[in-house]
């Protein structure tokens, strides 16, 4: 069988590591979302539901398995330091945008609310930066 060339390799082992990224957090997601403490106002599929995704994300890493293994790739390392630091510097930016001066986009906020919600938000990014 012929091979991939190393640039196509290369791309197919980065697209395949994005999307075991998020089969990874949506099954982490499932997986805690019945804990109190990690519980989010979000609706999670029912747990009928929930056993079809989770099989259906263990079936996608099967595949992305074989095909890595039909095609000679080896699955790209995870450089966890480089993820925990690009992932801050997502969340970080995310949190700019709730700043009181960008939530006056969506409307008035209360003078009073401003430094309370500017000192919350710079806590978190500041915590996020030291990551």
């Amino acid at each position: 069988m012929k091979r991939l060339t190393f640039s196509q390799a290369n791309a197919l082992g980065s697209s395949f590591a994005v999307v075991e990224d998020f089969v990874d957090e949506l099954r982490a997601e499932l997986l805690l979302s019945h804990l109190p403490r990690l519980r989010r106002r979000v609706n999670t599929p029912e747990d009928g539901q929930q056993e079809r995704v989770l099989r259906i994300l263990d079936q996608i890493i099967i595949e992305m398995r074989g095909t890595e293994k039909l095609l000679g790739l080896s699955p790209s390392p995870v450089d966890v330091a480089k993820k925990i630091r690009n992932q801050a510097l997502l969340f970080s930016a995310e949190l700019e945008d709730v700043k009181p001066q960008r939530l006056a986009n969506y409307g008035a906020v209360d003078p009073e609310l401003v430094p309370v919600v500017e000192a919350a938000v710079q806590r978190l990014i500041t915590l996020l930066e030291q990551l």
